[in-house]
């Protein structure tokens, strides 16, 4: 798909399908109720623009809602993911500075043993962190 053929994001099937149900509805809601104004003597044609302004304002104001939610969404999503990367990296740091502290021991087996620790509690803490890290994909 080519960025010019791309849609939004906010534009996908789950959205679009209740504001297609709204217009519907409040379209044939006003046209039940014309169809009443047209057994009382009112012209039906006066009325059908205002069945279909009637339709697409309530459309466009589900959209709306819709649009801001997905916005909403997007920013609580955006503000987690950053407050876990800041706990991630100040975690790091202070697992990097273990190791960095451990270079300058003599015995090489204690040194060896204090880095594997460190990577272990590192590899630990990534891997309890995945599933937060990586949330479902955003509507």
């Amino acid at each position: 798909m080519t960025p010019a053929t791309a849609r939004p994001a906010w534009l996908t099937p789950d959205r679009i399908v209740p504001v297609i149900v709204m217009f519907i509805g409040l379209f044939a809601i006003t046209y039940v109720f014309d169809a009443a104004f047209d057994r009382m003597g009112v012209n039906p044609a006066s009325t059908l623009f205002n069945n279909f302004s009637i339709g697409y304002f309530g459309a466009a104001i589900i959209l709306y809602y819709q649009i801001q939610a997905y916005r909403k969404l997007r920013t609580v999503r955006a503000a987690e993911k950053a407050e876990l990367i800041a706990e991630l990296n100040k975690y790091m740091r202070g697992e990097l500075a273990a190791i960095g502290s451990s270079a300058a021991l003599e015995d090489r087996g204690e040194l060896l043993r204090r880095i594997e620790e460190a990577m272990s509690r590192i590899e630990a803490r990534l891997a309890n962190s995945a599933p937060a890290a990586v949330p479902a994909k955003i509507m």
